[in-house]
């Protein structure tokens, strides 16, 4: 009996000892994993830091010859930009103040460029303003929309971007009254780097809890409609600080 009890405590503290290293190797896995998804996340969203920056400075360089100020204008919003970008890219997501406040910017740097030629409505319910969204999310669907489908007409057009609550789900809409992905020269944009980029960094942080559609907007147009996990980030006085260093 002895010898059997023996056994018995033998076999359960090994059978003990492989559970806790099944959990313990485990938990390294999804460690491991965790950090891989994050260098993805962070590849992706750097790919679009130098993607913008070679678009804006090729805009700035266009206007050097006509509108010498206007140029200057622009490489300041750029640097201003870039700076926020800087300032949230170890952030996965933000909340929605601190992403309109980065667009603010970026769209400031096209007026510049297309002045009166351009126009971007911003329709977001202010109580979704601590609702948390990827960061550096809207920017490169308005860049799409600005590029493809504005900058081709001569009479320049509209983008709007629209922002709704939809029970558990945070909807987006960015729509513009462009040339439309019928277009030529815009026929590839439903496969740009913006777009791209955009569906993939939402598969790894949503899985699939998360839609991303485009189509032609009506009478003409491009139109991306995104639906996300709708989630609130609850204010801390370190965030409020962050949020007032952003708007200043």
């Amino acid at each position: 009996l002895a010898v059997a009890g023996g056994v018995a405590t033998y076999a359960t503290t090994w059978v003990e000892r492989l559970v806790l290293e099944s959990v313990t190797e485990s938990a390294e896995r999804q460690k491991v994993e965790t950090q891989l998804a994050k260098a993805q996340l962070d590849t992706l969203r750097l790919q679009l830091s130098p993607h913008f920056l070679f678009n804006a400075l090729n805009g700035a360089m266009a206007l050097i010859g006509s509108d010498a100020r206007g140029a200057e204008r622009m490489v300041a919003s750029i640097s201003d930009f870039l700076r926020m970008i800087l300032r949230s890219s170890a952030e996965p997501k933000v909340t929605v103040e601190r992403e309109l406040a980065l667009l603010h910017h970026y769209i400031e740097i096209q007026r510049v460029r297309f002045r009166d030629k351009l126009k971007v409505n911003i329709d977001v319910d202010d109580r979704l303003a601590t609702a948390m969204v990827p960061s550096l999310l809207l920017q490169p669907l308005v860049e799409n929309s600005i590029r493809h489908g504005i900058g081709p007409r001569a009479s320049g057009g509209a983008v709007t971007v629209r922002m709704r609550a939809d029970g558990d789900m945070l909807r987006i809409d960015v729509e513009d009254n462009g040339v439309g992905p019928s277009s030529k020269r815009s026929k590839q944009r439903g496969t740009g780097l913006g777009l791209s980029n955009t569906a993939t960094r939402l598969n790894h942080l949503y899985g699939e809890r998360y839609s991303f559609e485009t189509s032609s907007a009506p009478g003409g147009g491009f139109r991306v409609n995104l639906s996300l996990p709708l989630e609130h980030f609850r204010e801390s006085a370190s965030e409020t600080e962050d949020l007032l260093e952003v708007q200043s």
